[in-house]
Parts: C-alpha cells; sequence; structure tokens
C-alpha cells in the first residue's frame, strides 16, 4: 500500500472519530505549484490508537515493517522514553518502509549523454506523470530534539547492508558535489556533457536510499544547483529521506535570487511525503546530566578547564604545533596532541574558515577543546554562521566537545535581542536565527551521557 493511501484511510478514521480534529490536510502554503502529496502533521490531537483503525494499524505491524518492534526496543533499553507522536510518525513510514525492501531501481541508460539528455527532457515534459517516483520520498521536519534523526536512524538501520544506502550530513554531502564536479569538469570525455547529469549517473550507481539529516539551504551555491542535481537524482530512481527543523516554504527564506530556488520547493512538495512532528519537547535538554561538564565559564572557570585539559593529556605529554592541508591550503593549529585539539573561538570562528575545514578537523581529532567564546550577537553574521556550522560537523561525527565561554551556560551565549526585530541586516541571516535552538539543543546533549558513550577513547 502506497503512504498516501494509508494516510487517506488513517485521515478518515480520525476525521469521522474527532469530527474537526484533524490528523491530514491538503498543504496550504504561497507557492504557485500545490503539492500532489498530503501534508501530514503529528500533533497533540493525532492519535493513531483509535480502535476504528485498529485493522489498519494491525495490518501495518504484522507485515515486513519492523519499525514498531524496534522502536519499542529502544525503550525497554531505557535509552529512549516513549511519544506518542514519534509512534505515530513511525507508524505512518512504515509502509515507506516496506517499499524499500522490495524496491529495486531499472536499469536505465546514462542521462549524461547530450541526446539521450534531451530526449528524455522533451518526453519527460511531454508526460508530466512520468516524472513521478515509484516510491516518495520523505521530508520529515520538526522542532529540535523532537526525534527526527532517531527516526530517521532506526529506519536507515534496519535496512538490509545490501542496499545501497547511505547516510550523511548535507553540508559533507554538498561539499563533496561541488568538488566531483570541478573533478568532471577537467575529464576530456566529459567536455561537451552536463556534469551534473553526470554526477547523477555515478551517484545513482552507488546509492539508491540517500538519508540527509538536518537538510537546510544557506549556501546560494548550493541553492542554484540543488533542483537539477536531485531532479536527476529522483528521476533516475533515488529515494531521499530528508530531516529539517523548518517547513519546505522556509528553506533558503530571503536567500539571494530564492526565486530561482522556488521550483526546487515545488518539486519536493511533488515528489516527497511530507510529514510535521509538532512536538515542543526537547528530548536532548532532558537527557543531558549535569556531571558530564563540557562547558565552563570563561570568566570565573578557565582555570577549572586547564586542569582539565591537564588531566586528559598523558602524564608528561605537550600540546605542540601542528600544520595541516587543506585544499591545498596550509593551515597551523597552535595546540594539538595525537587526536586531541586545544583552539580557540577567533581561530575557528572569526578567521575564514567553512565547512570543508571543520569536517578536516573532525577527521583528525576525537576531541577539540574551544576557549573564550564571546556572547555572539546578530550583527556578526559571519562567525554567527561559522559556529552554527562547526558545531554542526562536531555533532555529527560524535566528536568530543569541550569549551569556555562568557555566558554561564550554552542557553545564554546567544544575544537574542536583535531577534525580534529583524531588520535589512538581520533579515539575511534568517537560517541561521533559526538555527540557533538547534546549535543550542546540541551544546546541551553533548553534556549528556548517552552523547559521550558515542564519542571515541582519546589516544587510541
Amino acid at each position: 500500500m502506497r503512504p498516501e493511501r494509508l494516510s487517506k484511510i488513517v485521515a478518515r478514521s480520525i476525521l469521522y472519530h474527532n469530527g474537526s480534529k484533524y490528523l491530514i490536510r491538503p498543504y496550504s502554503s504561497s507557492s504557485s505549484v500545490k503539492p500532489s502529496s498530503l501534508s501530514i502533521k503529528i500533533n497533540e490531537e493525532t492519535e493513531l490508537m483509535n480502535p476504528k483503525i485498529k485493522i489498519v494499524k494491525q495490518n501495518v505491524l504484522n507485515s515486513k515493517g519492523m519499525l514498531i518492534d524496534k522502536y519499542h526496543e529502544l525503550i525497554d533499553s531505557k535509552n529512549f522514553r516513549y511519544d506518542r507522536k514519534q509512534f505515530d510518525t513511525l507508524f505512518l513510514l512504515s509502509s515507506f518502509y516496506r517499499q524499500i525492501l522490495d524496491y529495486q531501481i531499472s536499469n536505465k541508460p546514462s542521462w549524461s549523454n547530450n541526446k539521450l539528455s534531451t530526449f528524455f527532457k522533451n518526453f519527460l515534459k511531454s508526460n508530466p506523470q512520468n516524472e513521478m517516483p515509484k516510491i516518495k520520498s520523505i521530508y520529515l521536519y520538526g522542532g529540535v530534539g523532537c526525534g527526527k534523526t532517531m527516526i530517521m536512524d532506526l529506519i536507515y538501520n534496519s535496512i538490509p547492508e545490501n542496499k545501497l544506502k547511505q547516510r550523511i550530513h548535507f553540508n559533507k554531502f554538498m561539499l563533496n558535489v561541488h568538488r566531483s564536479i570541478h573533478e568532471i569538469k577537467q575529464i576530456d570525455k566529459f567536455k561537451d556533457q552536463d556534469p551534473i547529469q553526470v554526477l547523477c549517473d555515478d551517484l545513482i550507481d552507488k546509492i539508491h536510499f540517500l538519508f540527509f539529516d538536518e537538510f537546510q539551504v544557506t549556501d546560494i551555491a548550493d541553492a542554484m544547483l540543488m533542483s537539477r542535481l536531485f531532479t536527476g537524482l529522483i528521476q533516475r530512481g533515488m529515494v531521499v529521506f530528508f530531516t529539517s527543523n523548518r517547513v519546505p516554504t522556509d528553506l533558503y527564506k530571503n536567500g539571494l535570487q530564492r526565486d530561482l530556488f522556488l521550483p526546487f520547493i515545488d518539486y519536493i512538495h511533488k515528489v516527497c511525503q511530507i510529514i510535521h512532528i509538532d512536538s515542543s519537547i526537547d528530548y536532548r535538554k532532558i537527557a543531558s546530566k549535569s556531571e558530564n561538564r563540557v562547558y565552563f565559564n570563561s570568566d570565573y572557570e578557565s582555570e577549572f578547564l586547564n586542569e582539565l585539559i591537564t588531566n586528559i593529556m598523558p602524564k608528561g605529554a605537550v600540546l605542540e604545533p601542528k600544520i595541516i592541508e587543506i585544499l591545498g591550503r596550509k593551515v597551523y593549529l597552535e595546540q594539538t596532541y595525537k587526536n586531541f585539539l586545544v583552539t580557540s573561538y577567533s581561530f575557528i570562528c572569526q578567521e575564514a574558515r567553512g565547512s570543508v575545514d571543520y569536517l578536516e578537523f573532525c577527521k583528525l581529532f576525537d576531541t577539540i577543546v574551544m576557549k573564550d567564546i564571546p556572547f555572539i550577537d546578530m550583527k556578526n553574521g559571519d562567525s554567527l554562521r561559522r559556529f552554527i556550522t562547526f558545531v554542526d560537523a562536531l555533532y555529527d561525527n560524535n566528536i568530543r566537545f569541550i569549551c569556555s565561554g562568557k555566558a554561564s551556560s550554552p542557553q545564554y551565549l546567544f544575544d537574542l535581542t536583535e531577534r525580534k526585530n529583524i531588520g535589512e541586516h538581520t533579515s539575511k541571516l534568517e537560517d541561521e536565527y533559526f538555527s540557533i535552538d538547534r546549535t543550542i539543543s546540541r551544546l546541551i546533549d553533548m553534556q549528556s551521557e548517552s552523547y559521550l558513550n558515542k564519542t571515541k577513547n582519546l589516544f587510541k
């Protein structure tokens, strides 16, 4: 049964039972093209345990989909607490999961050839229905810490290893895309071909199921090629699972030349099942335990941080400078010891650095100490953006992060006084403002026992 068909059955049951309280509604937005799919919202009124849909629910539980059982295993392990909205979301995704298990991409000729590319483009224009994928991709969005990543990982880890799957942070994926496009342009045999189509041909041979955590668009270079890239991948049969903090219509909001990005938003509505987890609970904060301190106030606790660094280091070990190379650039690091890096906010966030630097640091170091984080105000957009990107890179790669800042705790690092009064310079940073809550949540979660258990051992 297709996901949207299951959704309609569930919707009719809930509409009949709850009257005005409904789960599924047609998506309403300012988008010029209305989606062919339904937008699904999981909120406090959602109740999939209704006896009227007991038969439908039982069919899902008895099917190949084991998502509900795996969720209960997580609950039984006491690493998670039961959340009805998470349960309901997994219930809706059970049909998607069953389709993945049986899914096979049909063999298609390469689209990178100019003549074939032109033929297929004209063919699809005259046959719009042929653009629709066999399985709709998933766009799962909601507030920070509500369980999006947990749900995505549960599905990803349940897919057999013989399936061509990949889970990757979106920033890292786009860096690889830009690098690959550059390399393709240097190859003579591809000089008359569209490098994006060549890349899509290569990716579909390696990946059939692509999972993105924290999908967001802040870079104009990413925004300009995204529509062609994902249209090419999905038309070739790739299934994509997005998680995001933002509703699709808010992607790349106030970005440069956003009108060129809007067709991609319409495409997401067309090829994705959009699911919203409407939760106000941040489980990262609940899971955090104060005894695992990794944040220190720089005004009063700098000596404790220095003492911690000394205790972490083996007896007699000394921090030494190190020079590394990143895309042909030499980067000088003042204090390192094996896989341990001590650095500063000014070095990481106030100099010209980006995702490629931070991801390289994550490859080389398992523990990173950042000293002297100031109060981060809204006026210095570059530093704000770099700090958010840096924390995302650390979190996604399970890096142990120890830091000190002017604020008494991570919740107070950001000066949000201008957040309510968006002006000319602040409107351009709306994506970053939206990401602040996620950054705070992640800094808090980095102190939790569950996060620290995922980090690697030092000096191994």
